[in-house]
């Protein structure tokens, strides 16, 4: 009976790991139409290394860890669309996909900062709504949500919105 579980497991790796590789051949069909981007020989899966690509996630990071411009700060935000593959519930992608979001809501919460310092605090408001919005029992992110609402001189849409959280949280 062991030796049955053992390959059963092993059949269901094979049948996850192929209906994995092939949603990601899809993905890529725009951008890799003749299916050669991915390399799935042998015992592993790895992209094309003659291929030159440009990443997101690999844009992101090095945005974050350079001594990066207000500009990039902003692009570094805008790469950002949503949770790494969101749609999967595999253990393998999960520690990353935290770690990358816990840095998407520092870059929001510095740039917001960065962006009030700056006195552009139009965009700044933005930037804090993305991050209450991405963040919705965040109170650092309401707090300067409330505050740039207040610096802004819009005390009607502070009120509104504090009162919006209290319902919430009540």
């Amino acid at each position: 009976a062991q030796l049955n579980v053992a390959v059963s497991s092993a059949e269901a790796a094979r049948r996850n790991l192929r209906q994995y590789l092939h949603r990601i051949r899809r993905s890529l069909e725009p951008v890799d139409p003749q299916g050669t981007l991915l390399d799935t020989s042998g015992n592993y899966v790895c992209f094309d290394s003659s291929t030159v690509l440009w990443l997101d996630v690999d844009i992101f990071r090095i945005t974050l860890q350079a001594d990066a411009s207000l500009n990039q700060l902003q692009q570094a935000v805008e790469l950002y669309t949503g949770d790494l593959l969101e749609d999967i519930y595999d253990e393998w992608c999960h520690a990353e996909r935290q770690t990358l979001r816990r840095q998407y809501l520092e870059l929001l919460d510095r740039l917001s900062l960065l962006l009030r310092r700056a006195g552009r605090l139009d965009h700044a408001v933005q930037i804090a709504e993305r991050w209450a919005a991405a963040e919705p029992y965040d109170e650092a992110a309401h707090r300067r949500l409330l505050e740039l609402y207040a610096l802004r001189g819009d005390r009607h849409r502070a009120v509104q919105h504090y009162r919006q959280m209290s319902a919430r949280l009540a």
